[in-house]
């Protein structure tokens, strides 16, 4: 689902005028062949990266129709943050007053999207929405990989015997995924903290004990790194000791290693143990060239799931604690 506007504007309204004003808008032009791209459409983008504003950005495009007038169309994911909308409404209404013309959306003729009712999260909510849509995609990614991997059933049995299965290929194929399951938590964890430690009134506790190196130093100068995640840079995310060290260190009722320690649907391996067992694989590959010999295609299934209910969990717990009021879709996925 998505949603749609498209200006008509008047015949002869000049498209380098309509450029130079969506820059003003804060719009990217995007240049380059691209496969979906169509002749003689001016494709464009707008982000917000202040706050974490946007969830989704703006797609525009503009064009030529068959009766000669010149049209801007824009486009919004359902999953588009308050602020995208609201930046599309503004494209639309001031592009109407710059060039004239009229517009449609799906609420009809020269009617905006109404914005009543959409929650305005706090920027650091947001920010660790847009943490959990990332960890989202890579386990789609993951999953779209798993399914292409096409292997003879006799090679997705282990045997028993170690040097059979050393050469299993979907022994190898599965401990592959442990380096990206394990960067995909990490990338979680130390987003929705550098997110939390931005908006914190503890911060100057991290930023007193942080060692920056000259290289971060110059990127904070450059503006291409944020000082929160240069601290987050200097600390480690891999083991989830680390991790729930660093939020409760931040904020004392963020105790992720109670959540995670809880029973699981009567299990005798808490979460919190799965977790230091998959990361321990991980290491052991990246680290000494050695697989996981029994890492079948249920050890994988099992970690991913794991991963899932771990990162729902903390999120559930951020969100009860800082009343972000997060929806089902936002907490589930």
């Amino acid at each position: 689902m998505s949603y749609t506007s498209q200006n008509t504007l008047p015949k002869g309204t000049p498209k380098d005028a309509i450029f130079e004003f969506l820059e003003i808008l804060g719009y990217e032009r995007f240049k380059g062949r691209y496969p979906l791209r169509q002749q003689n459409i001016f494709d464009f983008g707008w982000y917000s990266e202040s706050d974490y504003e946007s969830s989704t950005g703006v797609e525009l495009s503009v064009g030529t129709s068959a009766s000669g007038a010149p049209f801007v169309y824009t486009r919004t994911p359902a999953a588009r943050s308050y602020h995208d909308l609201v930046h599309q409404n503004r494209t639309i209404k001031q592009i109407q007053r710059r060039f004239g013309g009229y517009f449609t959306t799906d609420s009809g003729r020269n009617r905006c999207w109404s914005t009543r009712g959409m929650a305005i999260l706090p920027p650091a909510g947001r920010g660790v929405l847009r943490a959990n849509g990332r960890f989202r995609k890579s386990l789609m990614q993951t999953m779209i990989y798993r399914s292409s991997i096409s292997v003879r059933p006799e090679f997705r049995k282990l045997s028993g015997i170690q040097w059979m299965d050393d050469l299993n290929p979907m022994i190898l194929v599965n401990n592959l995924l442990l380096p990206f399951l394990t960067a995909a938590l990490e990338d979680f964890f130390k987003s929705s903290f550098v997110a939390l430690l931005r908006y914190s009134e503890r911060k100057e506790l991290f930023f007193k004990g942080s060692r920056l190196n000259s290289a971060q130093l110059t990127r904070v100068s450059n503006k291409t790194l944020t000082i929160e995640e240069a601290v987050a840079e200097s600390l480690p995310f891999q083991r989830i000791a680390s991790v729930c060290a660093h939020f409760k260190a931040l904020d004392p009722a963020l105790d992720f290693a109670g959540c995670l320690k809880r029973p699981y649907r009567k299990r005798r391996e808490s979460l919190y143990t799965s977790l230091e067992a998959m990361v321990e694989k991980r290491h052991s590959l990246i680290h000494q060239n050695t697989l996981t010999l029994n890492y079948s295609d249920s050890h994988a299934t099992a970690d991913i799931h794991n991963l899932e209910v771990s990162v729902e969990r903390c999120l559930k717990r951020m969100n009860a604690h800082y009343a972000w009021g997060f929806s089902s879709l936002e907490l589930h996925g």
